[in-house]
């Protein structure tokens, strides 16, 4: 499956509380599965993940094995463009002046960088060993590493042009997140949602007068410096980074998406898109809840893919492969055929997991606050909306939700994948065998 991930996004990246580790997650279990990431071209400069996975080693030598993980999906309103303009229309988006990078990544550097390998001729191997290379490198010695894993990652998009796709999006007709937030005020939102939305409009109605510059996010986030760290700030800059997700997954992916809750803010992905496989961690006890309700529909993992290093997870996938494509190919079916397929897919993981890697995680609380609170790899933040009805009572605290946060004193020891793609939530809910509860 293709999906596009919010969480790559240098914005949601900084807006996140809970650190990495739920995003390295989610990574690797879909890495596991066989799914393949859908990157803009924006993310290849300005995600701190991005560049920091491409600074590793072992993660290139993953990629190499596993080149359908990552797929760059570049959006331009031109005709037919040569693969090196495709893979560096992210560094051209940083010319002009309004131009302000979306994580922590510095502006004056980006742009010394972008002119560096604009004016390369397309030769980036040895570019960071350049005269001009040195050069930056010895004025930026603490962006060393970023700059490095940002050159590898356009090298390795140029060199393998299979992994790069085009669309083609004239300005008029390309959603914007000023768009989604319009078309959220008209969606059934629940009403502490539908309220951030309508003063997240009036924020912008008040500071940026112009409506031309009023759909392009550097325009709130040069209003909104991440210095100003009041609520009102916090509530606007990431329900306006919600939103441009939306905007950008309906461009590059609209097939799938991967979003997460961020402080302050309504999930808005959570009105939209479409349910997906994720982690979520089970309990050992007969404590009823949300999650023991849709228990014959998980397949427990006795441990926790963050572990997994991308040598092991390389090796792992050389052994499953055939489990991942049949899962892969597998149709959402009446005879659940792609639930059938996850489980052997799973199985096989097990199979194939070292021994010293089938532990519980360190925190349990933690983990359960990241995947109830903060989604990222969870299925409070992957699992959410097959419809806007469903989306907005499953992000509002619907069942699952309001049960996995009471439950937050249960021992919670492993993981489980969730598949729901075959049916909806609300199908999982109706088990003859269950009393449910009324939450939603």
């Amino acid at each position: 499956m293709r999906i596009y991930s919010h969480w790559l996004d240098g914005c949601y990246v900084r807006a996140l509380t809970n650190g990495l580790a739920p995003v390295e997650r989610s990574l690797k279990l879909h890495a596991l599965l066989g799914d393949t990431l859908v990157l803009s071209d924006v993310q290849l400069i300005d995600s701190p993940i991005v560049s920091r996975l491409f600074a590793d080693n072992q993660f290139r030598a993953f990629l190499a094995g596993n080149p359908n993980f990552l797929e760059l999906v570049s959006d331009t309103d031109q005709a037919a463009v040569d693969t090196f303009a495709l893979v560096t229309q992210g560094l051209r988006r940083t010319e002009p002046p309004g131009w302000i990078p979306s994580g922590t990544i510095d502006r004056s550097m980006i742009r010394e960088l972008a002119e560096l390998v604009l004016t390369s001729g397309g030769d980036l191997a040895a570019i960071l060993g350049s005269k001009g290379g040195r050069e930056l490198r010895g004025r930026w010695p603490q962006h060393e590493n970023r700059m490095r894993g940002i050159v590898n990652c356009l090298s390795y998009f140029v060199e393998h042009d299979e992994a790069v796709r085009q669309t083609r999006t004239d300005k008029l007709s390309r959603e914007s997140y000023y768009g989604v937030l319009l078309e959220m005020v008209d969606r059934g939102l629940r009403p502490k949602h539908r309220e951030a939305v309508e003063q997240t409009i009036e924020w912008i109605h008040e500071n940026i007068k112009d409506p031309a510059l009023q759909p392009y996010r550097s325009e709130v986030l040069s209003r909104l410096p991440y210095t100003d760290k009041s609520d009102l700030a916090e509530m606007v800059r990431n329900t306006v980074t919600q939103a441009w997700n939306c905007a950008v997954e309906t461009t590059l992916a609209p097939e799938g998406g991967s979003a997460s809750r961020l402080p302050f803010a309504p999930p808005l992905a959570a009105y939209r898109n479409s349910v997906y496989n994720g982690l979520l961690p089970i309990q050992n006890s007969k404590t009823r809840s949300g999650v023991s309700m849709i228990h014959r529909h998980l397949e427990q993992l006795p441990w926790d893919p963050h572990n997994i290093d991308w040598d092991e997870l390389a090796r792992i996938a050389v052994k499953i492969r055939t489990s991942q494509d049949t899962y892969q190919r597998a149709k959402v079916t009446r005879d659940d055929s792609e639930t059938h397929a996850l489980r052997r897919l799973v199985r096989d993981m097990a199979h194939e997991m070292p021994a010293q890697r089938r532990r519980a995680i360190a925190s349990a609380t933690t983990l359960l606050l990241n995947t109830a609170v903060a989604g990222v790899g969870g299925t409070l933040g992957v699992l959410i909306g097959s419809s806007p009805e469903m989306g907005a009572a499953i992000a509002g605290g619907g069942v699952l939700a309001s049960s996995a946060l009471q439950a937050l004193g249960v021992a919670w020891t492993e993981f489980a994948v969730v598949n729901t793609l075959s049916r909806s939530l609300s199908d999982l809910r109706r088990d003859p065998k269950e009393e449910l509860d009324n939450d939603i």
